[in-house]
């Protein structure tokens, strides 16, 4: 079992970022550090651009690097679409909503909306909105946990 100073609030935002984060996450196993690769192409040649003048940047160099570095890290995925419906359908069985409120938002999960449009409404109810994010963050620090748990890695202390 390896043990590792995780922040876990990290962890949890990581593994449910969602496409648009337009990112990879990587846990370097090693530190317990997060290291995110953007995936978004603009943002890949600024970054190379960054790090090396133009002239000089070698992407062969930069692969070698990045695989010396494979053994020690452990790829973190978006696990956002494989939970997102058991998050909304967790929310309405645990929350006292009243029912004209809660058939909408059940109509969203089961229609064609998803998860924008289930936000949507509750972005028109700020007091269930709340309870919502409440809710949110707690179910991904369980599925955080659970998904370090399933990678046999303990958390040696909290940032």
């Amino acid at each position: 079992m390896l043990e590792l100073p995780i922040n876990l609030d990290e962890l949890a935002f990581v593994l449910h970022r969602g496409p648009e984060m337009n990112m990879e996450c990587f846990l370097d196993c090693e530190t317990g550090e997060i290291i995110y690769i953007p995936t978004e192409t603009s943002a890949l040649s600024a970054m190379f651009q960054s790090l090396f003048e133009p002239e000089r940047m070698n992407v062969e160099a930069l692969a070698r690097d990045i695989t010396r570095r494979d053994t020690a890290l452990k790829y973190i995925p978006d696990n956002f679409s494989l939970v997102v419906f058991e998050l909304m359908n967790g929310f309405l069985e645990s929350t006292s909503i009243p029912d004209y409120l809660k058939n909408r938002l059940y109509n969203a999960i089961h229609g064609n909306g998803g998860f924008s449009e289930f936000h949507s409404i509750l972005k028109g109810a700020p007091k269930f909105l709340k309870k919502f994010i409440q809710f949110r963050d707690e179910f991904y620090l369980c599925k955080a946990i659970e998904w370090l748990k399933d990678n046999n890695i303990l958390i040696s202390h909290q940032n």
